[in-house]
């Protein structure tokens, strides 16, 4: 009984030790380097040897103060920088981000946008011409046609539908009505032969079980 009450007490003792070791409160024994070897501006970092302080970047076996141009600011990290809303890094500094008219900064603050109805050409902002039957795009930066117009160079070109034929989901092709098939700008009606059937597309026939196709005919097998 007394063994295994000792036995207890020992396991006991050592966890505590090693929560104390894990919250700091006694010394980190063997797998750090060694304080005096820390240089200065330094700490120790539990499980990873030393860290430099917020502000100091390790060069060798020395830590260096990071030196912060105008315009910029510590990164969360506390070892790099970057520069402020409205300025790009451009070597060891800070330049403002030269923002054209008709534009105006993205939300990561060093690049610029143009506005809705404008778009970019090299350094500016230049207006989108949109033609009869046209729309500004999803992004603002271009134009689109109107259902049943097809973009022909810098304008929207009425599409022609042909008799039995219907606009394509795409809104610029078309498409013969079933039972009809695309011959050159026309739809031509099909002629479905005794004992034929038309297929799902509609624009094809195949011959009933039990014949076969010969020509434009279906023969028996």
């Amino acid at each position: 009984m007394q063994d295994r009450d000792s036995k207890t007490l020992q396991a006991s003792a050592v966890l505590r030790f090693l929560l104390a070791l894990a919250v700091g409160l006694v010394p980190n024994l063997g797998w750090a380097e060694d304080p005096a070897a820390v240089p200065d501006h330094a700490h120790i970092a539990f499980g990873d040897h030393w860290k430099c302080d917020r502000g100091f970047t390790r060069a060798a076996d020395r830590c260096e103060e990071i030196r912060l141009p105008e315009h910029a600011f510590l990164e969360y990290t506390g070892n790099r920088w970057q520069c402020e809303r409205g300025y790009e890094r451009a070597k060891k500094q800070c330049q403002r981000v030269q923002v054209p008219e008709h534009a105006f900064l993205e939300y990561t603050g060093n690049r610029w946008k143009c506005e809705r109805g404008y778009k970019r050409v090299k350094k500016q902002c230049q207006h989108v011409q949109v033609p009869e039957h046209s729309f500004l795009n999803g992004n603002g930066d271009d134009w689109l046609c109107d259902r049943g117009y097809k973009r022909v160079k810098k304008q929207c070109q009425r599409v022609q539908v042909p008799a039995h034929a219907f606009l394509e989901y795409t809104e610029d092709r078309w498409r013969c009505e079933r039972g009809f098939k695309q011959i050159v700008d026309r739809c031509e009606e099909m002629q479905v032969p005794e004992h034929a059937f038309l297929q799902y597309a509609g624009n094809s026939w195949a011959c009933e079980q039990g014949f076969r196709r010969s020509g434009d005919r279906c023969a028996p097998e």
